[in-house]
């Protein structure tokens, strides 16, 4: 019995270190990932670009998971994996992207999105 009780005082004394969220130009990440930009420079993001969605594999050449974002070439937009089987519409394609760099607002019905560049 007390070697059962240590194994479990050992066990939950490690759980803590376990836990992890990663922080990239930050010591204290505010989220799963949190990536600061250095120096105040503006850096952007680079996301994973594919030719089509029907190409996307993870890894170990298995089907992505839901909530895999990638670049669609293809369609020149951002997509999301939202189900098992499907691929979402484009989230942001170039038309919006302007409008966004432009201060403007849109609206995509499609989507469900409304985006306000001037807050």
């Amino acid at each position: 019995m007390t070697k059962q009780l240590t194994i479990l005082l050992i066990f939950f004394s490690l759980c803590p270190l376990f836990y992890a969220q990663v922080g990239i130009e930050t010591e204290k990440p505010e989220g799963i990932l949190h990536i600061k930009n250095k120096d105040n420079k503006n850096l952007g993001l680079v996301l994973p670009t594919v030719q089509n969605v029907d190409s996307v594999t993870t890894p170990d050449n298995m089907t992505p998971v839901e909530a895999t974002l990638v670049y669609d070439m293809s369609k020149h937009c951002l997509r999301i994996k939202n189900s098992e089987t499907n691929w979402s519409d484009c989230l942001l394609d170039k038309t919006q992207l302007s409008q966004m760099s432009a201060g403007k607002s849109f609206n995509n019905p499609k989507n469900n999105i409304e985006t306000n560049t001037n807050k």
